[in-house]
């Protein structure tokens, strides 16, 4: 299961999304698609467009409306396709690794620092068609979802930790 969750705007680059699974529909691989996150009117046309070409293979299509709908779309999904132009952070890959979905992410940005270990990583959109079509051709050998790798680095328990003492330093340098 392959999702997408980003919102659906020119700079999360959905023409990319849509033109690789369109052609990995058209060359007859065997998959399913969660086409989750924001609608954005200057995307949604297109990603209908995906949603009534691949039919039952898209097995959730718009926004999960509580957590608890998201959460179960992560868990549920095997990888996370990202084909962004800009990123500031990529909070969900973060929650998508977190669920042991592996993320398949460009090089073009700054993933390889926040997410190399556990990730897949491509250079343009035929090496994506390559890596998506042999996760699908691999993916009934695989006898469990991958391992889960969740950024502890950046885990609230440690971060705050380092926050409180950012801040009591602050504060003792002004006394």
């Amino acid at each position: 299961v392959f999702l997408c969750y980003f919102r659906w705007v020119h700079y999360k680059n959905p023409t990319a999304f849509i033109d690789i699974f369109n052609k990995i529909h058209d060359l007859k691989y065997d998959f399913e698609l969660i086409i989750a996150g924001e609608e954005h009117k200057n995307g949604k046309d297109a990603m209908l467009g995906l949603k009534d070409r691949l039919g039952k293979k898209v097995i959730h299509f718009g926004y999960a409306e509580s957590f608890e709908d998201y959460a179960r779309l992560l868990w549920k999904a095997d990888y996370l396709t990202v084909t962004s132009l800009q990123d500031f952070f990529g909070i969900s890959i973060a929650e998508a690794m977190y669920c042991k979905c592996t993320p398949i992410l460009p090089e073009r940005l700054s993933y390889r620092e926040l997410f190399d270990h556990g990730s897949i990583f491509y250079k343009d959109d035929n090496e994506l068609l390559q890596i998506t079509t042999e996760q699908i051709k691999i993916w009934p050998d695989k006898s469990s979802k991958t391992e889960s790798y969740f950024l502890t680095d950046l885990d609230w328990h440690i971060m705050g930790k380092r926050y409180d003492q950012v801040f009591k330093s602050l504060v003792n340098e002004s006394n």
